[in-house]
């Protein structure tokens, strides 16, 4: 309930209270003043409830979010693991090959020199016989 402040009365007991006259004139219009202020653009306790509310509303989302992050985080780095896999795998197959080429490489030469000596002894053969 709201009861109006009687300036006047103020004043009164401010100057028999030993405040000058002035100044006791202007401290009570100075609370008659305060008084009067428009407070409803303030927030109410309920405006304040609403906000925490909301807040915590917001803390939860985050939360979610983080939980989300850490998730992505954890299937990148599982990702990673099997690409630092199959990596390695490769440059298994990689090295094998390698292996392989130098093997067959090896082996061809085997080849071609047994072949041109063949192919030599063939000749001379051939000279020998026909040549004589």
């Amino acid at each position: 309930m709201y009861h109006s402040f009687d300036t006047l009365d103020a004043a009164k007991s401010f100057i028999a209270s030993g405040m000058q006259i002035e100044l006791a004139e202007t401290v009570a219009k100075a609370i008659s003043a305060s008084r009067d202020t428009d407070l409803s653009h303030l927030a109410t306790k309920a405006d304040l409830m609403e906000v925490k509310s909301e807040i915590l509303g917001l803390k939860s989302e985050i939360n979610e979010v983080r939980s989300e992050i850490n998730e992505v985080r954890s299937e990148i780095n599982e990702v990673r693991s099997e690409i630092n896999k199959v990596r390695s795998e490769i440059t298994e197959v990689r090295s094998e090959l390698l292996v392989k080429i130098a093997e067959s490489k090896n082996e061809i030469l085997r080849w071609v020199i047994g072949m041109n000596i063949a192919t030599v002894s063939l000749l001379m053969a051939f000279f020998k016989f026909f040549i004589h």
